[in-house]
């Protein structure tokens, strides 16, 4: 007879709920449902709130915004975002991304 111990029910945390600091990170909003997170780039609903599920769709689909990394430059991307104004980004070649 294996001697595991019994697990407790799992506590709804924290990890699940949305964080504001995700918008700057991440490029993603609290959509007015309230269930999931918005990408302001694709305009795709991240439907699992984790963070690492935002952070994954972030890599995979929008990786090149890595280079607005200032803080000045994050935050004025983010208001041109949620205005609809997308900028024209070309993607990064094998050289920047080494």
């Amino acid at each position: 007879m294996w001697m595991t111990p019994k697990r407790s029910k799992m506590e709804v945390d924290d990890s699940r709920v949305f964080r504001t600091e995700w918008t700057q990170r991440y490029l993603v909003v609290e959509p007015p449902e309230g269930e999931g997170a918005l990408c302001l780039v694709c305009r795709r609903l991240v439907v699992a709130t984790r963070e690492r599920d935002v952070r994954r769709h972030y890599e995979a689909e929008h990786d090149y915004y890595e280079r607005y990394v200032a803080e000045g430059e994050r935050a004025a991307l983010v208001e041109r975002l949620r205005q609809g104004d997308l900028p024209v980004v070309v993607p990064l070649t094998p050289e920047e991304r080494a």
